[in-house]
């Protein structure tokens, strides 16, 4: 892996995406992305099955298919309307129309489900923070987290697509849960007045 890249997009709405390193980033070819606000995207990524779980803007990168690389994107904790912890770097599924957990794009995924791929690969902290506990050798493909202190998520990847800030899906079914036992709680405490 080289050292940190300055590869960086500002969105309408604040968001930046970094390539924090790559390998073999230096092989002829050309590298390209894009921002934009999911209104502005495709069809299809627009009326994907959980289209709304999208926060602050899309971005397409091309050109690095095939390349390890670890991606970084900021978020806007003040508008996430999901817990913080939650926060993971998403992938536009073409083939599945969905959004989901970006690593689920890598080479290594072969059939398996998110939580058997990422299970151990999440870590609560920056991408550096990650590294120095690993003895700062090269990241595992698949590695994730979220550095809630400086409000970004991170990925190790090796495909492009179109990233953008979503729930990790078990933080939204816990949620939902949740919601579910306050408002039945509700419900049987009016129906005993």
């Amino acid at each position: 892996m080289v050292n940190p890249l300055n590869l960086v997009s500002f969105g309408t709405e604040g968001t930046t995406f970094k390539i924090l390193d790559s390998q073999k980033l230096n092989q002829s070819g050309s590298i390209s992305l894009t921002a934009d606000d999911l209104s502005d995207l495709s069809t299809d990524m627009q009326t994907a099955t959980n289209s709304d779980l999208v926060h602050g803007q899309v971005f397409d990168l091309t050109g690095l298919d095939g390349i390890l690389q670890v991606l970084e994107m900021n978020y806007d904790q003040n508008t996430l309307g999901f817990s913080e912890n939650g926060v993971r770097i998403g992938w536009y599924n073409p083939d599945e129309n969905e959004w989901m957990l970006s690593v689920m794009g890598n080479s290594d995924v072969s059939g398996m489900t998110e939580s058997i791929y990422s299970d151990g690969k999440f870590f609560s902290g920056s991408y550096l923070s990650y590294l120095e506990s690993i003895g700062n050798i090269d990241p595992t493909l698949g590695a994730h987290g979220v550095d809630t202190e400086n409000n970004v998520a991170w990925a190790v990847v090796d495909h492009n697509s179109s990233f953008a800030v979503i729930p990790e899906v078990n933080s939204l079914a816990l949620m939902a849960i949740a919601f579910l036992a306050f408002v039945s709680g509700k419900f049987v405490w009016k129906r005993k007045s």
